[in-house]
């Protein structure tokens, strides 16, 4: 799988998906539990994408089958992300420690230097408040950084 941009209004520029590439591409994240009751919500939520079934290799090297979502192909632009969007992106990746590198890597996207806020983004920031301190990966409590305040920085 390979990290390509597409293009939503939500944040003033495009934002990221996945899509099949070559042998040695790969897209860094976390796994996460949720409830079933959740994925309509989630579903809902990903307006722009679909979801997809994917197997996934962890840290350990177990494969896991894992639920995403892919952007509809009609999106997909070589359009810039906003500011914003690649501020959210980074954090979350610092978040849950991914690889220093590949965070080079999401940090060499250029933006499309839109300053205003982005629509969705007051929303990242207050559903961020709402779950803080409710909400943990695998890595547990003690490891965690908090997005909001890499976000409010």
């Amino acid at each position: 799988m390979q990290l390509v941009l597409g293009m939503t209004d939500y944040w003033l520029g495009a934002t990221a998906t996945i899509r099949s590439g070559s042998p040695e591409d790969y897209v860094c994240g976390v796994i996460w539990t949720l409830d079933i009751k959740d994925l309509e919500a989630l579903d809902i939520q990903e307006i722009f994408y679909h979801p997809i079934d994917v197997d996934v290799k962890s840290e350990q090297g177990e494969i896991i089958k894992c639920r995403t979502y892919e952007m509809d192909k009609t999106l997909l632009t070589d359009t810039k992300p906003s500011p914003h969007y690649k501020k959210v992106v980074i954090a979350g990746a610092r978040q849950n420690k991914l690889p220093e590198e590949y965070i080079q890597f999401l940090e060499s996207f250029p933006d499309n230097g839109i300053t205003r806020t982005p629509p969705l983004y007051q929303k990242v920031i207050d559903t961020v408040k709402k779950v803080r301190g409710q909400v943990k990966n695998e890595r547990g409590p003690n490891d965690e950084l908090h997005v909001l305040d890499m976000l409010e920085s």
